[in-house]
């Protein structure tokens, strides 16, 4: 979805009704701190309404804004959303700053709709399996040991941790460091009992000083879930390479200025999505369309049937951008092209075999109504007017105008197929073969009423004023109830 950039200027209040500007610095004023803060607050709140209840939301910060983005997101959200922060290294310098210190981190800060929402697991490397060194009836597992290691680690750090537990040839033993000082163990007693009665518990003898002594240990198993994320995302691709991933698909021209590498967006999916739950993406700031790419790169791997819609303002670029001298005018158009050249490119390499290989994608304009607005303020007509009035439809607008905004009304997918037919002499609209049939053209008999009826579509849409004559109008109604009862009728 796009917006003209002079309409959002002009509602943000940095230009007035007659386009002169009202903001002296329209470099930090409009896109920091306050102002910034406020454009970013509704779309918070937006997201909130569109997130499913087991939803997520990632949003990626540098340090300057971070504590106010989090702050914020808590007043969104709520506290106990607030799944976590996670430090990505960007692998280039974003300045000194003032007292010394480069900054080369970008931050993601996660929440979630639902407080009890979890994260999903990233896939299993074949060094993360490896230590997964035993196995039993239950599957492969590893150990570690009952005894707190590391920080925290004495009894009087935890006192009811620490406690005997019988080991198999009935000795009790105790949390005690090799150093000699008394430890802990890692739960609590009632835990305890619980791994024992669910067979998470092993003993083994080692020798110490030429004695044999019982350690206990605790089995983790690899889970089918994959691995837990952590804050420090150390070894994924920086900047740079998101750089290289543009402009590889623009002859090595750069098109956009410090695009996100489709590894981060990857990984994001990977924690929040399902392969084959046509799980729905949206991005609120499109860019240069690394989250649509990310996407189709994700389902190609591994036959997933993720959706995405990406939004951006129609923003203009600079004269001296390199893009421009490809023929491109505004941030939208480099946006749609690099899905397109994206998806051109993921086809021509390997790809998951239940993949359905779709890479396509509609793009949609916020614009007004296709009706005359006396359609919806008839009180306001005057009789002067009525002669301007006969077509409630605005001049300009298209049978794909009207077919559109018939989508959003009756709440129908738009991502639905759509097919085009010549039935008697006049152009139909077929939305997912009989979720929709619609025809906008003037002259409507009442046998083309009839052969639309016939396949019994759960909706039909004419044009107000298309039918031949008034009693086709009229009969049109009585059709259906005859031929199709369930269809809904509708005329705009």
């Amino acid at each position: 979805m796009c917006w003209d950039t002079a309409e959002y200027l002009v509602r943000s209040q940095q230009l007035d009704s007659s386009r002169n500007r009202m903001v002296a610095n329209p470099t930090s004023n409009g896109r920091f701190h306050s102002d910034w803060l406020s454009m970013l607050f509704a779309r918070l709140r937006l997201a909130r309404l569109l997130l499913r209840h087991d939803g997520f939301i990632f949003i990626s910060i540098d340090i300057i804004e971070l504590s106010n983005l989090i702050s914020m997101g808590k007043e969104v959200f709520g506290e106990e959303s607030l799944i976590g922060v996670i430090a990505r290294p960007t692998g280039t310098r974003m300045g000194s700053g003032s007292r010394g210190v480069a900054r080369e981190l970008d931050y993601i800060v996660v929440f979630s709709k639902s407080s009890d929402a979890s994260l999903l697991g990233l896939p299993m490397t074949e060094d993360d399996m490896a230590i997964y060194n035993q196995s039993d009836e239950r599957g492969r597992y590893l150990t570690r040991s009952l005894r707190r290691t590391g920080g925290e680690n004495r009894r009087d750090d935890r006192p009811s941790m620490f406690y005997g537990v019988k080991a198999p040839d009935g000795t009790e033993v105790f949390p005690i460091a090799p150093e000699g000082y008394e430890s802990r163990w890692v739960c609590g007693k009632e835990t305890y009992s619980q791994l024992v009665k669910d067979g998470m518990i092993e003993w083994r003898q080692v020798r110490k000083d030429d004695d044999l002594r019982w350690q206990v240990y605790q089995k983790h198993y690899l889970s089918s879930g994959g691995r837990e994320t952590s804050d420090l995302w150390a070894g994924i691709s920086g900047n740079k390479m998101g750089t290289k991933e543009v402009s590889g698909l623009f002859d090595r021209v750069k098109v956009f200025d410090h695009p996100k590498p489709t590894d981060v967006i990857v990984r994001i999916l990977q924690l929040s999505t399902q392969p084959s739950s046509q799980d729905l993406v949206v991005d609120f700031f499109a860019g240069s369309a690394t989250t649509a790419h990310a996407v189709l790169i994700q389902n190609a791997r591994d036959g997933g049937n993720r959706r995405c819609i990406s939004i951006q303002i129609a923003e203009e670029i600079s004269e001296k951008a390199e893009a421009k001298k490809l023929g491109f005018t505004s941030i939208a158009q480099i946006s749609k092209e690099r899905i397109r050249r994206a998806g051109k490119k993921i086809l021509e390499g390997e790809t998951h075999p239940d993949w359905n290989r779709d890479v396509g994608f509609r793009v949609l304009k916020v614009d007004t109504s296709n009706m005359k607005d006396v359609y919806y303020r008839p009180d306001e007509l005057k009789q002067s007017n009525l002669l301007d009035m006969v077509d409630n439809v605005k001049e300009g607008r298209t049978a794909e105008d009207l077919l559109f905004q018939v989508l959003v009304d009756w709440g129908v997918d738009l991502t639905l197929p759509i097919r085009r037919e010549t039935v008697q002499g006049k152009t139909v609209f077929f939305v997912d073969d009989n979720a929709l049939v619609a025809c906008f053209e003037r002259g409507i008999t009442e046998d083309l009423v009839k052969e639309l009826a016939g396949p019994a579509p759960l909706r039909v849409v004419f044009r107000d004023n298309g039918f031949i004559s008034d009693a086709v109008k009229i009969n049109v109604t009585q059709i259906f109830r005859q031929l199709s009862p369930s269809t809904e009728v509708k005329a705009i």
